[in-house]
């Protein structure tokens, strides 16, 4: 076989292909001398050629062959990092881990890349360490330009593990004197990041400015100018509030040439992520698909993750719930995996928002809940309140309106320091619905008319559309303030169908009849908007029962029990429906549903049961539920549209006393036969927390049997006594314990003429009093029955 072969090319090319053997055999330096004596300079030329072709893999391969562990160091420290910029991230961290710990910190410039393989990999918290240690070791051997480089990456990533103020510190303390124009940007770069996530607009300006200069210098390296370019638009869009500026920036630095593959990945993906957030759903998702399958390929783990969570978003706001989810769990997890646990919680906060959006507003109380906790424990502060105004937007959608009104406007104005509209707008919304809920509808159109600018240049049109999701009365709010033809295209694309008829319905006497039309013709379009506005109306009462057991029909259907999702939820309700439109205290729940359990975890409780309550009582998420409130710390059922069997109870109850008072028999006999109707059974037989309905469930028992014993009486003064007994025995067989309903029933009976229907009376009063109460039947029960022996047996019927 062949050990060496030359073969032609069409354009005229000689290509050389040498077996293996041959290899091994000339790998001996002095064998290679042999064959070749300019061997030195043939393997330079070779290897140089590999080096401009981007061939690698083959370049490092020949590397540890021919010169083992040294030529790989060496091969490692000249184009490591032009390897890993291409995409062979993984590649080089394998190359790095053969290398021996030893000879590893004997170069400085090898750990720095190995911090920056780990930083795009892996590790956030391992490549901090390499990166200090690279500088420290540079600087004991007074390599200056190696001391700076790490500089550069030890402040990258100070930010990337939320350590801004630190990183601050350690660019302050650089020497800028005689530095190139690249490592200026760099810096004026890193120190706008900082500043932009310590929403410092104050020091962030000057900054900002340097920084647009540098993208379009051609002095400056390739992938400087796409740093420049990420932090100004980051810094436009969220410190400066203008999104149409940051949207033009980071689109054009899109299309720069030269830049590393890491890079570039990163710029399309920050572009993708605005585009979500100005609503440009189907585009950005498209852009970040890419990105992200790119990422995954080449193994570049720290943007793959962090682009996947701005991709739930996309997908979230298109409505695809299950989709978002699985994203966004997966970026969670891997983003605390890699050390990035800012971006993890952030994945987390952004969730909260859309399950809120979707009405899932105790899961959404949760995680927010949850983020704020861990934003406070290692701040900064904006972070915090961010979080927390996501806390207050969840418990205003769960309805504690008292609580998040006592909180919201001092959160709103330590945000308004920090003059980013982006930061305060969601506290006006929360502001603004509070308002909208209480009748303030000058003071709610107001505020929202203050951030028209901001909200018409499109820079949160998905925050803003996910509010409107959870609180649909602020689009009207939203058209009254700017007018229905300026409220952004974009946004108004994002309300699904639900949302916006909810909307619709809210905006009855804030927006005029020709408004509520154009609002629907923008939000469907002409043709579809009779559909919106079709079913607008006001909502149609629930029938519930309680005697018997709960049954609640809604105007929709009957509500199966699966829709409760938790019993508590379903008992929260029977509470407020026997209740019958009286404020229950949420403490008097909190005793009797979660008595023992600390207040905060009983309100946790609580305002899950609340959630599921409603889902069950309003099948669209969006539209509000009009039957209940949970206003001031009280719970209630709204009287008007929520209709209950104990309600007819009580009215005909009234019904039969007032017939019997007027002696007007037929009446008193209706109103007893519809009372029979109405009571089916006892109250909530059986419920879950006897301890609350037992009182009232006796009280109803009792009643019935009074009811029954007056119409009963009444029959048989009327000489109807045959008739009386019917509502006797119905009252019996609820309440077989009480001797007055025999005695009536004993002398209905006398009156009829039934001596052994008495005498079988007589008997079950006895045995009841007997054997269940231990009492013996009393003077008046026992004269009844002396009676009733004395009445003589009817004769036989004749033969015919």
């Amino acid at each position: 076989f062949p050990l060496f072969r030359i073969t032609s090319q069409p354009d005229g090319r000689d290509v050389y292909a040498m077996h293996d053997l041959v290899f091994e055999a000339l790998i001996d330096s002095q064998t290679i001398g042999e064959v070749c004596e300019d061997w030195v300079a043939v393997e330079a030329a070779a290897l140089d050629a590999l080096r401009d072709a981007g061939q690698y893999a083959s370049l490092f391969e020949i590397l540890l062959r021919l010169h083992g562990q040294d030529g790989l160091i060496a091969g490692l420290e000249e184009s490591g990092f032009e390897y890993a910029r291409q995409g062979g991230y993984v590649a080089v961290r394998r190359l790095i881990d053969r290398v021996s710990t030893l000879r590893l910190v004997e170069h400085p410039r090898l750990l720095l890349l190995d911090a920056d393989v780990l930083r795009e990999t892996q590790n956030l918290a391992e490549a901090l360490d390499r990166a200090e240690l690279a500088g420290r070791l540079a600087d004991a051997s007074g390599d200056s330009d190696m001391v700076l480089e790490a500089q550069k990456l030890t402040t990258r990533l100070m930010i990337d593990l939320s350590r801004d103020s630190e990183a601050v510190k350690i660019m302050d303390a650089m020497n800028t004197d005689g530095m190139s124009k690249d490592h200026r940007c760099f810096i004026s770069c890193q120190y706008l990041t900082c500043y932009s996530q310590l929403v410092r607009a104050d020091l962030a300006r000057p900054h900002i400015e340097a920084v647009r200069g540098y993208i379009h210098d051609s002095e400056v390296s390739p992938d400087t100018r796409a740093d420049a370019a990420n932090c100004a638009s980051f810094s436009l869009a969220y410190l400066l509030n203008d999104s149409r500026s940051a949207l033009k920036v980071i689109r054009e630095a899109c299309n720069l040439s030269g830049t590393s593959l890491a890079w570039s990945l990163t710029t399309r993906g920050n572009y993708g992520t605005v585009l979500c957030e100005t609503g440009r759903l189907a585009a950005a998702i498209q852009v970040l698909d890419r990105v992200i399958d790119e990422c995954e390929k080449k193994g570049l783990a720290c943007i793959q993750w962090t682009f996947l969570g701005s991709l739930a978003a996309a997908h979230a706001g298109l409505g695809n719930l299950e989709l978002a989810n699985a994203l966004v769990t997966h970026a969670i997890e891997h983003s605390r995996g890699i050390g990035d646990l800012r971006a993890s919680w952030f994945h987390a906060l952004q969730r909260a928002i859309w399950e809120r959006g979707e009405g899932n507003s105790d899961l959404s109380l949760q995680l927010a809940e949850e983020v704020c906790d861990r934003f406070t424990s290692t701040g900064p502060e904006t972070f915090v309140l961010q979080s927390h105004l996501e806390v207050l937007a969840s418990k205003l959608a769960l309805d504690d309106e008292e609580c998040v009104s006592a909180e919201v406007a001092d959160v709103r104005e330590r945000l308004a320091e920090t003059n980013s509209i982006f930061h305060v707008l969601r506290a006006d919304c929360i502001i603004a619905e509070i308002d909208r809920r209480n009748c303030r509808l000058d003071a709610a159109v107001a505020r929202l008319a203050a951030l028209k600018p901001y909200v018409c240049g499109e820079g949160s049109n998905w925050y803003l559309a996910m509010y409107v999701r959870a609180f649909p009365g602020l689009l009207s709010v939203f058209a009254r303030a700017f007018s229905v033809g300026d409220l952004p295209g974009h946004l108004l694309r994002m309300i699904p169908t639900d949302v916006a008829q909810a909307a619709l319905a809210e905006s009855a006497g804030v927006l005029t009849d020709a408004e509520i039309q154009r609002l629907a013709e923008r939000i469907v379009g002409k043709k579809r908007a009779h559909e919106l506005l079709a079913p607008l109306a006001e909502p149609l009462p629930l029938k519930v029962q309680v005697l018997g057991g709960l049954r609640v029909q809604a105007p929709w259907g009957l509500i199966p029990d699966k829709a409760w999702g938790k019993r508590k939820s379903r008992v929260l309700f029977a509470m407020m429906a026997v209740s019958r439109g009286k404020d229950i205290s949420r403490d008097v729940l909190f005793e009797h549903m979660w008595m023992g359990l600390p207040p905060g975890r009983a309100l946790a409780n609580f305002y899950v049961v609340w959630s599921h309550m409603r889902k069950a009582l309003m099948p669209n998420p969006h539209a509000g539920c009009p039957y209940v409130e949970h206003r001031g710390g009280v719970c209630r059922i709204m009287p008007g549209l929520v209709e209950t069997d104990l309600d007819e109870f009580y009215e005909v109850a009234g019904t039969l006393r007032a017939a019997v008072a007027e002696e007007d028999v037929e009446a008193a006999i209706k109103a007893g036969e519809r009372l029979l109707a109405i009571y089916q059974g006892e109250l909530l037989p059986g419920d879950l927390y006897d301890d609350w309905f037992t009182p009232i469930r006796n009280d109803l028992r009792h009643e019935f049997g009074d009811l029954m014993a007056l119409v009963g009486d009444h029959l048989a003064v009327h000489q109807q006594p045959a008739a009386g007994m019917r509502f006797l025995r119905a009252a019996l067989a609820q309440d077989p314990w009480r001797e007055d309903l025999y005695q009536i029933a004993l002398r209905c009976q006398i009156a009829a003429g039934q001596r052994s229907g008495a005498v079988e009376t007589y008997l079950a009063c006895r045995a009841r009093l007997s054997e269940d109460l231990g009492l013996d039947p009393s003077a008046e029960t026992q004269r009844l029955y002396e009676q009733i022996l004395a009445m003589e047996t009817p004769p036989p019927p004749a033969d015919d």
